[in-house]
C-alpha cells in the first residue's frame, strides 16, 4: 500500500469512529420529539449573552440611545433578523446532525459527500450570519455620533472581558503555551533545571 493510500485509509477510519463514537454517546431524543444537540454542541449563552459583543452591547445601551422612530425600527428589523436567522441556522445544524447520523450508518462511507455537505452547511450558516450582521451595520448606520460614540463604548467594554477572559469564567487568557506575548522568556537553563 502507498504512502497517500495509507493516508487515506488512516483518515477515513478516523472519520468513521469519530461518527460512530459520537453517535453513540448521543442520549436518546426527549419525549416531546425534539432531537437532542449533537454532543460537540456548546451550551446556550445565559440570558443576555448573545453570540458577539457587537450585539450585545446594541442591547445593553438600547434605553440611552433614545431612538427615534426610523432607528427603532431598524433597531426591531435587526433584532427580528437575527432571532429569525439563528432558528434558520439551529434548524439547518439538526438535519444536518440527522444527514450525517444516517450516512454514518453506510456500510461505505461517501467522504466526498459528506464533505460537500460539510461545506454546503458552513455556506448557509456564513450568509445567514452576514444577513444579520447587514440589519445590525444598517441600524448602527443611522445612528448620530452621540450614539455610536455611546454604543462603541459599549462593545469597547465587552472586548476588554473578552481579552480578560472573564466572560467564561477562566482566568486570563494567554496567547500562546508560554505566556503573552512578549513577555520575558525564562532565564537561560531555568526552563528544565530540577530542583
Amino acid at each position: 500500500m502507498s504512502f497517500r493510500q495509507t493516508r487515506l485509509a488512516a483518515v477515513a477510519a478516523a472519520l468513521a469512529l469519530s461518527i460512530g463514537a459520537a453517535h453513540a454517546a448521543a442520549p436518546a431524543a426527549a419525549s416531546d420529539g425534539v432531537p437532542p444537540p449533537p454532543p460537540h454542541a456548546h451550551p446556550a449563552p445565559p440570558p443576555g449573552k448573545g453570540p458577539a459583543p457587537m450585539l450585545r452591547a446594541f442591547e445593553q445601551v438600547h434605553d440611552q440611545l433614545k431612538l427615534d422612530a426610523n432607528q427603532e425600527k431598524l433597531y426591531q428589523t435587526a433584532r427580528e433578523t437575527g432571532r429569525r436567522n439563528h432558528e434558520q441556522m439551529r434548524d439547518a445544524h439538526r438535519a444536518d446532525f440527522e444527514k450525517m447520523k444516517a450516512a454514518g450508518q453506510q456500510p461505505i462511507l461517501d467522504l466526498r459527500a459528506m464533505r460537500d455537505a460539510r461545506e454546503q452547511a458552513f455556506e448557509q450558516a456564513r450568509q445567514l450570519h452576514r444577513q444579520t450582521e447587514d440589519a445590525w451595520l444598517q441600524f448602527y448606520d443611522s445612528l448620530n455620533d452621540a450614539q455610536k460614540t455611546t454604543v462603541s463604548s459599549a462593545i469597547k467594554a465587552d472586548f476588554a472581558k473578552m481579552r480578560a477572559g472573564r466572560p467564561h469564567g477562566h482566568g486570563p487568557r494567554f496567547d500562546g503555551p508560554h505566556g503573552p506575548r512578549g513577555a520575558s522568556a525564562p532565564a537561560a537553563g531555568t526552563a528544565n533545571a530540577k530542583p
